[in-house]
């Protein structure tokens, strides 16, 4: 089990770093592209959600999101609106400047998915997949004990 977390923290500082790569050139990290991808899938679904939210949806510690949240909001990225269920956790909603941002980064992102594709079988990747689901449930199950 040491050498999967190990080797899940290495895969994720890969994939942060490719992500800053493909993020960069649209004026966004990693961090704020998973925080505004999290947030499009939201009003896709027509959800409202609040930084707490986020936190909770990608494992993240809130207080982490919010600061990425702080930076997004002066970039012109995000706005807050008021929350009815709750007046201090605003509401996130997207601008359109931050739409044509991740459009380019959805460029560049599907170009590196095609790219890793012809890298990685697709039963390898099943696989991982699947395993990786059964650690997370393993880790769920831990935590409720």
């Amino acid at each position: 089990m040491t050498l999967v977390v190990d080797a899940v923290f290495r895969l994720n500082g890969a994939f942060l770093a490719a992500g800053d790569r493909l993020a960069e050139p649209s004026g966004i990290t990693a961090a704020q592209w998973q925080v505004l991808g999290y947030l499009r899938r939201q009003e896709l679904a027509q959800q409202q959600t609040t930084a707490a939210e986020v936190a909770r949806s990608r494992g993240l510690r809130r207080q982490s999101v919010q600061e990425t949240v702080n930076r997004l909001v002066g970039k012109g990225f995000l706005r807050r609106s008021s929350n009815p269920d709750d007046r201090r956790a605003p509401l996130l909603e997207l601008t359109g400047q931050v739409r044509e941002a991740l459009a380019s980064v959805d460029a560049r992102r599907e170009r590196w998915v095609q790219a890793m594709q012809q890298r990685v079988p697709p039963a390898s990747l099943a696989a991982l997949l699947a395993g990786l689901d059964e650690v997370q449930a393993a880790l769920d199950e831990a935590e409720r004990n």
